[in-house]
């Protein structure tokens, strides 16, 4: 984002980004003089940054999850294709 005017606009409009409902990170501010648009009495400054916003997303609002894969245990097979074995390895009985 870009944005000119003196050095107390400047303050004043990121006061106001700092009161804004929504969490903003100002990263990366660079001040330069614009010398097109300074005159004798006020020096116009050019601030370039990068703004990024956050936002809550509710959980009653959020759409479903997509339907995930089978659970896949540690002996690296869905539970649902295990053999019906017992523990000690053998046959049901």
């Amino acid at each position: 984002m870009v944005v000119a005017g003196n050095y107390h606009e400047i303050a004043l409009f990121l006061q106001e980004v700092a009161n804004m409902r929504r969490i903003v990170n100002v990263n990366n501010i660079k001040l330069s003089v614009n010398s097109s648009l300074s005159k004798p009495d006020k020096i116009v400054l050019n601030s370039e940054f990068l703004a990024t916003t956050f936002r809550f997303v509710d959980a009653k609002n959020k759409a479903p999850a997509k339907k995930r894969p089978p659970e896949v245990r540690s002996e690296g097979c869905p539970r649902h294709l295990r053999s019906a074995r017992g523990r000690r390895g053998g046959r049901l009985r």
